[in-house]
Formats: structure tokens, C-alpha cells, sequence
């Protein structure tokens, strides 16, 4: 079982609450972020028998972050989602254990039995609304929490059992990796867009084209039959036409994977 959280004094304070998406309503998005998410949310409330699951990402300060969160209800539209998730997301941003920022970094998959009693009243305590906090499943990218997922049951009906908590840790690996991808997914979609958008010069654009390939300068300057110098304007008005601060960001923003030596800037 996962560390149990100890109880802390927690001043509350007006949280933000995010928008919100219902799964159903993403699945036909062009993010692959919110789509993945949707499948896993609707898998998710069958494998625990849940009544509400929620995705939300955080952000470095692990509170809620830009990004739309996604929940899905089962069955759909059974109750006022958004009225749940606004007096939920108050609490989970002040007070609650579960909260990214309370849970702690090494915390994968967190159930309400592992809270401590005064925690637990705390994360019970959602008033006038059909469901409560049963579990939370916090998802990690390079060693720091990006997400979480809260899962839901109606209100005074069973805790999740040792079974119900032994499939959220099984499944929390494969949930925390199709997330990892649709995160990469998305970002590379999104620099994408960026880069067609930004209106090069015919120059610019040729010079874009080798430096895709992982051209040096002085390939690009002998290709091209310009000299050097002339090169690094080129790339200097590339790099602030894509709004990045060196070379490297402009060859990731122009799709190119790092050779294994690294990159070379001559």
C-alpha cells in the first residue's frame, strides 16, 4: 500500500477552479492530451466501479494548472458536474490531503483509508454534493507530479477496498506513460502550429530546412553558398521569429531529434 500522508495544520484559501470538459465531449478533440484522458477516465469508473473520476493538470507550484481538466460521470450527465467540481476543487486546492502538494512527491497512488482522521474528514467533508474523494492517482514526468486523477464514489457508500486500490496501482503505470505520450503528443502539435504560423523569408525558410536536418553552420553556409556570418543572421532572426532563445530550442520547435552526440553549433 501507498504512504500514508500525516496531518498537517492547512490554512484554507480561495482556489481557482478549472474548466471543466466532460470526457464525452473530447473525445473527437485535436488534442491527444484530453482524448487520452477521456479513455482512461471512462475506463477508470468501470475498473473501481466509480461514480466520478477527474483529471487535472498542475502546475509547478502543484496547484491547478492552465489546462481544462476532464471528469466523466457514470452514467453520464447522472448529476451537476460542474456544481460537484466547483465545491470540490475549492476543497482539494486548500485543504485536502489529496492535493498534489500535500500528497508528496513519491506518493503514486494515494486511498482515503491511508489518511490520517483528520485528513479524512477533511476529504469527506464536500458539502450538498452526490459524491466524495475515495482515491487519487497522482501522475509523474521526470520525477515531478504533472497530474492527477481523483476517483469518486456516491456519498456513504463503501470505501474502496484492498482489491479496488490494489487495480488503481496496477493500472497507474500504464495511465502515467499514455499520459506522458499524449503530453509529448500535444506539445509537438502545439510547436508545430507555431512554427507554420511564422511567416520566414524564402532565406530563412531554406536555412530552417537544413538546420531540421541538424545542418552546422558551416554545412548550411557551404550549401547554400553564403558565408558564415551571413548564416548566423539568418538564424538569429529564426530564432527570434519562433520565439526561442538558442539553437537547440529552434531545432526541437522544427521537429528535430538530438543526435547522439549532441547537437553542433559550428
Amino acid at each position: 500500500m501507498g504512504s500514508t500522508v500525516p496531518n498537517t495544520t492547512r490554512a484554507r484559501a480561495r482556489a481557482p477552479t478549472p474548466r471543466v470538459l466532460l470526457a464525452e465531449s473530447t473525445r473527437s478533440s485535436t488534442d491527444p492530451r484530453l482524448r487520452t484522458m477521456a479513455k482512461i477516465l471512462e475506463f477508470l469508473v468501470e475498473l473501481v466501479d466509480a461514480k466520478l473520476a477527474v483529471f487535472y493538470a498542475v502546475d509547478h507550484h502543484l496547484r491547478y494548472g492552465p489546462e481544462p481538466a476532464v471528469a466523466h460521470a457514470a452514467p453520464p450527465r447522472a448529476f451537476d458536474v460542474s456544481r460537484v467540481l466547483r465545491r470540490y476543487a475549492g476543497l482539494i486546492g486548500a485543504t485536502s490531503a489529496f492535493a498534489p502538494r500535500f500528497a508528496g512527491p513519491d506518493v503514486r497512488v494515494l486511498t482515503v483509508q491511508e489518511l490520517s482522521p483528520a485528513d479524512r474528514r477533511i476529504v469527506q467533508s464536500v458539502p450538498n454534493t452526490p459524491v466524495t474523494p475515495r482515491a487519487a492517482l497522482y501522475l509523474h514526468d521526470l520525477g515531478r507530479i504533472v497530474a492527477a486523477i481523483s476517483v469518486m464514489r456516491p456519498a456513504g457508500s463503501p470505501d474502496l477496498s484492498i482489491a479496488d486500490a490494489g487495480a488503481l496501482r496496477r493500472a497507474h503505470p500504464v495511465f502515467e506513460e499514455a499520459y506522458a505520450l499524449a503530453r509529448g503528443a500535444s506539445a509537438a502539435a502545439a510547436a508545430n502550429e507555431r512554427v507554420t504560423r511564422v511567416r520566414f523569408t524564402t532565406r530563412e525558410r531554406e536555412v530552417a530546412e537544413l538546420l531540421s536536418l541538424a545542418a552546422t553552420n558551416n554545412e548550411i553556409a557551404e550549401i547554400l553558398q553564403i558565408s558564415r556570418n551571413t548564416v548566423k543572421i539568418h538564424v538569429r532572426n529564426l530564432l527570434a521569429k519562433l520565439g526561442v532563445a538558442n539553437r537547440r530550442q529552434a531545432m526541437v520547435m522544427l521537429g528535430v531529434a538530438q543526435p547522439p552526440g549532441g547537437f553542433r553549433e559550428s
